[in-house]
């Protein structure tokens, strides 16, 4: 008698609760999960995520290289000199790593959080590059500038070799501080435009170069007027083999 008692009380309880969670389910269906803010620390800006595949960002973490996501990087507008600018990494047969390259100017002027907008130009030797827009993400002190360019080798007056890069600075600015710490820059090519003298590096491979004493100091002129300077888009030495 007493098992029969049981097994009723057991049964009644199941009914309960089964119809406790029926009235729950049913008061709950009006309920709308409010929708959470954006992270701001994600986001890269959204031309790179056209032109520059996942598979090519992969490659540059893989030698790297930092890549800080976000939509409000510090403000790094001005002149700074990466020395000695040495080879990090390459992902083919290359320089001995600590290779040193031409001391790396670069330039950063108009720079547009709102639209993740930067204008870039590099000197290396007598060679400065072309005036570029390009595109900065990152937050806090943390940056990232991605320049996506087609890279021009020039012999007399033949266009020999055409490719396309794309070269990432990412490093750290301190509000109040002049330098920028921590600079490094990686360069990888995308695409084969025209080869005829096989002059640059492949599709897919990359070097990371970065300023070995760690601070990249402030300068106040960019170049100075020589007439054998010459402005030949972002070539210098590591965009060649």
């Amino acid at each position: 008698m007493k098992n029969k008692n049981n097994i009723r009380l057991l049964i009644a309880m199941v009914a309960i609760i089964f119809a406790a969670s029926i009235t729950s389910c049913k008061k709950n269906d009006s309920i709308v999960t409010p929708v959470l803010p954006i992270d701001s620390t994600v986001g890269l800006p959204e031309i790179v995520k056209n032109l520059v595949p996942d598979s090519i960002i992969q490659k540059l973490k893989d030698l790297g290289m930092p890549i800080n996501e976000g939509i409000a990087p510090p403000n790094v507008e001005g002149i700074y000199v990466g020395s000695p600018w040495k080879l990090v990494a390459s992902n083919f047969d290359d320089f001995e790593v600590g290779h040193l390259f031409t001391d790396l100017k670069v330039k950063f002027t108009n720079q547009n959080n709102a639209e993740q907008e930067i204008k870039v130009q590099t000197k290396t030797g007598t060679t400065f590059s072309d005036d570029v827009t390009a595109y900065i993400s990152g937050h806090d002190s943390l940056f990232s500038i991605f320049v996506i360019t087609n890279n021009n080798k020039i012999n007399g007056s033949d266009t020999t070799d055409i490719q396309q890069f794309v070269r990432v600075f990412s490093g750290v600015k301190v509000s109040g501080e002049s330098s920028i710490k921590n600079l490094r820059s990686a360069l990888m090519s995308l695409k084969e435009i025209k080869n005829t003298t096989n002059a640059f590096l492949k599709a897919g491979q990359g070097r990371l170069i970065f300023d070995s004493d760690f601070v990249s100091d402030a300068q106040t002129t960019f170049r100075t007027n020589q007439a054998s300077w010459t402005s030949n888009g972002m070539v210098s030495k590591e965009f060649f083999k």
